[in-house]
Parts: structure tokens; sequence; C-alpha cells
């Protein structure tokens, strides 16, 4: 017999998100719990009221993926952004710890979303390509550098934290101790 699970957008959002990222529930009941759970996370996340700058954020992820989703989309031969790449930068973005800037998003001709931050001469661009394989580049001053880093299980390497402290500086001790309970 089912049942039909009434939940907030909070509680849906904050103590079970989760939830939708798994798929190890095969009956037809997990996949309904799934589906409700993904739409009142969506709502949720749209309101600037509970998720501030980051629904904005959202918001313009789904704006450019509109806007670059056709072949040409920059006027010459760049490949539509594909849906991976626009689901992978969204889970990027929820997954990024509340003390780091958001980023800036840039569609890339490939397919790709590129996060990126600026601070002074400080850059770091990651590419979501729609797969766990994070590529990303940095400069900073004098120093640059590039690499590859995978995101799973919806957290953000430490590499990549730490590339991010790195363009805005030291900022305090809330990153710190996030990166150091990662290690």
């Amino acid at each position: 017999m089912s049942r039909t699970v009434q939940l907030t957008a909070f509680s849906a959002c904050f103590a079970v998100s989760a939830l939708t990222l798994d798929d190890s529930g095969t009956t037809q009941e997990a996949e309904t719990l799934r589906n409700a759970l993904a739409e009142s996370r969506s709502h949720s996340e749209s309101s600037v009221a509970l998720f501030g700058p980051r629904a904005s954020l959202i918001d313009r992820l789904w704006r450019l993926y509109n806007d670059c989703s056709e072949e040409g989309w920059d006027g010459y031969d760049a490949s539509p952004m594909s849906i991976a790449a626009a689901h992978l930068a969204l889970e990027l973005i929820r997954a990024l710890p509340a003390d780091v800037p958001l980023p800036d998003l840039t569609a890339e001709n490939d397919g790709a979303i590129a996060l990126d931050w600026f601070c002074g001469s400080g850059h770091l661009s990651v590419s979501a390509n729609g797969t766990e394989r994070l590529a990303f580049a940095w400069l900073n001053g004098a120093c640059s550098g590039s690499g590859v880093e995978l995101f799973r299980n919806g957290r953000w390497p430490n590499r990549l934290l730490n590339e991010i402290e790195e363009v805005y500086g030291k900022r305090g001790a809330l990153i710190g101790s996030q990166l150091n309970s990662r290690a």
C-alpha cells in the first residue's frame, strides 16, 4: 500500500536532500519520493529569502543554459551546453561551503560551464563538463598552474577549496577549519 508523504521545502532541502542523489531505491515509491524531493528542493532554492545570492546564481545558471544550449550559440561553431554540465554546475554551487565566495559563470565553447573566481591579480577557473572530472587553471600574481580533480559524493576537492582560498587570500579560521576537517 502506498502512502502520500508531505514535506516542507525547508525540511526536504536540509533534512533529506541527499536522497535525491541516491538511486539505490528501485521501487515506484522510492522513485516518487526522489522526484518529490527534487521538485521541493528546486522550488525552495528559488527563494532568495532562503538561499540569498546562491538562488540568484542558480537562476543565472539556468538562463546561461537556455542561452547556450544550441549549436553555434556564440555566432561561430560552439558546441551546445550539455544538460549534464548544467546539472554538475548546479551540484557544485549547492556543495560550496557557505563561507566560500560564489563564482561567476561562463559558457565554454566545448559545451562545458566554467565557474570563475576573480580577486585582484588572482583567478581560478573550474570547468564543469558533466563528468566528475573537474579541469581547473589558476593564476595568482606571477604563479600559475592547472590540474584535474574529482568531484565525488557531493564534496568539493580540498585542492580546489585551497586554490579558491589562495585567490582570495587567507579568509579566516572558518574555511581553514573546514579544510582541516576534510583532510
